[in-house]
């Protein structure tokens, strides 16, 4: 009688337990994570030129870098940064440029028509500089940045000074890339050069996180789809009468990365049931991040050259826009896969 008695007490509790721990993650950075991924998928589609692909650029990958800034945990020194970053950042790196190769030589072949006899070419050159932070799949360059954003972070943000350091290295970090940008041409590496554009995001999450910022309360729902509405009606008048002058350009980059981040970080804080569909992909970001240029490339390919569609293809923005869930569903699997048989490729989650 004890044994029933204790297994009816206790199954309710360990589901009570289970429950408790999915209500204690934070639900919208979930949604912004998959739903930023989304868009950036949406945006690699070829497409004619639009106004909502044109703000994805402008913002996308600032939302990614203020989001890891706000998931950002601290490391107590240097040793124990780069034992956890060698596991979660760069064997996945690592790991992803082996998996990216074939594709890669693949496409210098068939889409270049660039010869692959030189082993220097087909093999030793990509090898090495996929080594020394110039990525096979040229999107991973996220994760060499990332991986200075996380060391910058945990070295020299750990004293009183840190708010005063953050804003200064920024608006050196904004007037550097100010600067790249104007000469028109990769002046360092590719990852480098975005370094410059991206720090002060990834800042701008990690105090947003440490100061309270962007809690999710159900009573302001209505409020977060207010400055989500607010914040995407400003950029996208902006993105509309930009002029095509470089410096109003540099300015606008800025606002306008503000202004999508506070759109998709808002959009996402009125959603608060998280499937466990979308915790899966949230987990397993690496992987629609890695890969999708893979789904790209061949779908492109097929269309062209299979079924006849001019080229250069582009897309429709409903069709460009159901591709692009279609495709974040297919890494849905195989995130699934890999958390089963192969979690070093998802940095050990």
């Amino acid at each position: 009688m004890i044994v029933f008695r204790r297994l009816f007490v206790t199954l309710p509790t360990k589901q009570r337990n289970l429950a408790n721990n999915n209500e204690n993650r934070i639900a919208w950075i979930d949604w912004c994570k998959v739903l930023t991924m989304v868009f950036v998928i949406f945006c690699h589609l070829p497409q004619q030129y639009n106004l909502i692909n044109f703000f994805g650029h402008y913002f996308l990958l600032s939302a990614l870098f203020f989001i890891s800034g706000y998931l950002h945990k601290v490391q107590p020194d240097i040793k124990t940064a780069l034992r956890k970053y060698w596991t979660t950042l760069i064997i996945p790196y690592l790991i992803f440029q082996v998996v990216f190769y074939p594709y890669w030589l693949a496409q210098q072949l068939f889409h270049f028509g660039q010869p692959m006899t030189d082993p220097w070419i087909s093999f030793l050159k990509p090898v090495l500089l996929s080594l020394v932070g110039v990525p096979l799949n040229g999107i991973m360059y996220y994760v060499v940045i990332l991986l200075f954003c996380k060391l910058f972070t945990d070295i020299c943000l750990q004293n009183k000074y840190r708010l005063t350091i953050a804003c200064i290295t920024s608006f050196v970090f904004i007037l550097i890339a100010a600067w790249i940008h104007y000469q028109q041409r990769v002046v360092i590496t590719y990852p480098i050069d975005h370094l410059f554009d991206n720090l002060q995001f990834f800042l701008m999450g990690y105090f947003a996180k440490e100061w309270g910022f962007c809690k999710q309360r159900r009573e302001d729902r209505n409020k977060y789809a207010l400055y989500a509405l607010l914040s995407l009606t400003a950029a996208l008048l902006i993105c509309y009468f930009e002029p095509f002058i470089f410096w109003v350009m540099r300015v606008n980059y800025e606002i306008v990365s503000v202004l999508g981040i506070l759109f998709i970080v808002n959009l996402s804080r009125c959603l608060f049931h998280t499937p466990d569909f979308i915790v899966t992909l949230s987990k397993g970001m690496f992987i629609p991040f890695g890969i999708h240029w893979m789904f790209i490339g061949p779908l492109n390919l097929v269309l062209e050259k299979f079924l006849h569609v001019p080229h250069p293809i582009f897309y429709p923005i409903p069709v460009a826009a159901v591709i692009a869930v279609i495709i974040m569903t297919c890494c849905y699997f195989v995130v699934l896969f890999c958390q089963k048989h192969f979690k070093a490729i998802l940095g050990g989650r």
